[in-house]
């Protein structure tokens, strides 16, 4: 005989549509702050970056201690595994409360997010990257970037002039 699995308490099941609509909550309110981000490491309003930092901050930290406790939820109902394997338990414990659809939503909003932070992370590197050469260039240094000679060749050198000499 195939037994059905016991239906947890409704306090689980509430708890976890509880967190799991939290994170979601909390998941969009940070991919809309990452995309403002890349926005504004664009421009030159610093001061603007630097709020969106702050509140970027609140809402990873909010974010990691909703996940402490779904994942502590999720061990009291014996959930673990990679993605599907969870999204598999949730719809099989809670058929028909869509937990397993919200748990999609918020897998696909985390992956979201980390897509947008390495983008904007790679842009803030390569901000670094151009004021490193720059300032490199002014102070007459060696260049780490390819330019070209009078002949049109390229050369990894340049003549250690300063700006101002040249």
């Amino acid at each position: 005989m195939n037994e059905r699995p016991t239906m947890p308490p409704p306090s689980q099941r509430s708890r976890l549509l509880w967190l799991l609509n939290e994170e979601i909550r909390e998941m969009e309110a940070l991919a809309r702050l990452l995309e403002k981000e890349s926005h504004l490491l664009l421009s030159t309003r610093v001061a603007e970056l630097e709020q969106l930092l702050e509140a970027k901050s609140l809402h990873v930290s909010e974010l990691a201690a909703l996940d402490s406790h779904r994942e502590a939820l999720f061990r009291e109902l014996g959930i673990g595994g990679n993605r599907e394997q969870s999204s598999h338990a949730l719809a099989t414990l809670f058929p028909a409360d869509g937990l397993d659809d919200l748990w999609q939503r918020l897998t696909t909003l985390a992956e979201e997010c980390r897509r947008l932070n390495r983008i904007n992370g790679a842009t803030m590197e390569m901000g670094q990257a151009h004021l490193s050469q720059a300032l490199e260039i002014l102070r007459g240094g060696a260049s780490q970037t390819t330019l070209y000679n009078p002949e049109g060749e390229k050369t990894r050198e340049h003549d250690g002039l300063l700006l101002g000499q040249a």
